[in-house]
């Protein structure tokens, strides 16, 4: 533990790294050099090591823990090439690399981070950003910010993502990405505003999608298999609200290979807030899917929007549905994906709605959705 009051203060002329028992501290370039100690640490008479920094007699910003810097303060053409400096300062070290309006708001550079990082939008506003992609490893990125509707991540350039994992040399396990709102280039999109081809075990929590006028992504999340293996990811509180699109919310595919081998498996979608759209086609299309369970939230209010083709063993339950298609859920069957064994329980049928079984289609299970009399069902 940190002893924040128990502080030794000096001046240097370089920037330095300052470790004790294991602990690194990145300083000022200039200027005041603060060197927490540890509880008890001077007592045991043990004293801090200090390294020179790669770029001594720059001021590099210190965000109040160890391992945090501001991109802004790192020379680069734009914010992107900015994050690289200050990812290449850390270098092997884990650390925070906080953006601000000063970084930059419009980047076009490809981000290349090399160790463990927590990208912090830590000031509101619109940034302008290339695709963002999740590098190969276990716990490599997170990408945090300040809230939806606050920061707002907008593509570049069209059809591109705003995140994507990646998608050769390995995966990305484990990421946690949250706390922003996504929105396409006026120009639009025919692909994912999110890409999750790739990623494995991540979350994405509390994301907001934008329309940008007229133009949208064609999709708000992407679940493949192709050409990263995806499965066992979690969407926590996706919000779409007051928009003119996406035409699908979360597609799964399998990259146009039609097979199902690389379909999307084992997918959580939780707490969805989907309401007063038009423009939207599908919310989930999750017909080349296994194991996909959408529970708990609010679709309603989707002009002539369907709101589920399920896939193998997909779950809808706990939502409340009103006054989207009167078709509000259809099967269907192919030989890339097809809606079996799909269990729609304790859903709230607001309005008069169908859920409509589809050629081919087998194994349902219907239960506990009310009121039964707002409720048909169809082959």
């Amino acid at each position: 533990m940190i002893r924040t009051s128990e502080v030794t203060n000096r001046v240097s002329t370089s920037c330095a790294l300052i470790t004790l028992m294991g602990v690194t501290l990145l300083v000022l370039g200039t200027g005041l050099v603060v060197v927490a100690a540890l509880l008890g640490a001077n007592s045991r008479g043990l004293a801090p090591v200090e390294q020179p920094c790669a770029q001594s007699g720059q001021v590099y910003g210190v965000a109040g823990e160890a391992g945090a810097v501001y991109a802004s303060r790192f020379a680069g053409s734009d914010c992107g090439a900015k994050i690289n400096a200050a990812d290449a300062w850390l270098g092997s070290l884990p650390g925070e690399i906080w953006i601000d309006r000063a970084c930059g708001t419009v980047w076009t550079t490809n981000l290349r981070l090399s160790g463990s990082r927590v990208l912090r939008f830590v000031q509101g506003g619109t940034y302008k950003v290339t695709k963002i992609v999740l590098p190969p490893g276990q716990n490599r990125l997170s990408i945090i910010a300040s809230g939806v509707g606050m920061t707002v991540l907008q593509a570049a350039s069209p059809n591109t993502p705003v995140i994507q994992c990646v998608q050769s040399g390995g995966a990305s396990d484990g990421d946690y990405v949250g706390g922003f709102s996504v929105q396409a280039n006026a120009l639009g999109s025919t692909g994912p505003a999110i890409d999750l081809s790739g990623c494995r075990g991540s979350t994405f929590e509390n994301i907001s999608y934008l329309s940008n006028g007229s133009a949208n992504f064609g999709s708000f999340f992407r679940f493949s298999s192709s050409p990263g293996y995806c499965y066992n990811n979690r969407v926590e509180h996706p919000v779409v609200s007051g928009q003119t699109g996406p035409a699908t919310v979360f597609l799964f595919d399998n990259n146009g290979t039609n097979s199902a081998k690389f379909n999307a498996n084992v997918t959580y979608i939780d707490n969805v807030w989907i309401y007063l759209n038009r423009g939207i086609h599908v919310v989930f299309d999750a017909r080349r899917s296994a194991l996909t369970r959408i529970e708990n939230g609010d679709i309603e209010a989707n002009h002539a929007a369907t709101v589920l083709i399920p896939g193998t063993l997909t779950t809808l339950s706990g939502v409340w549905l009103e006054s989207n298609s009167t078709e509000s859920v259809v099967g269907m069957s192919g030989s890339d994906g097809s809606s079996s064994a799909v269990h729609l329980t304790g859903n709230y049928i607001a309005t008069p709605q169908t859920f409509a079984f589809g050629s081919g289609s087998k194994d349902w299970m219907i239960v506990g959705n009310v009121p039964a009399a707002n409720l048909t069902v169809a082959d």
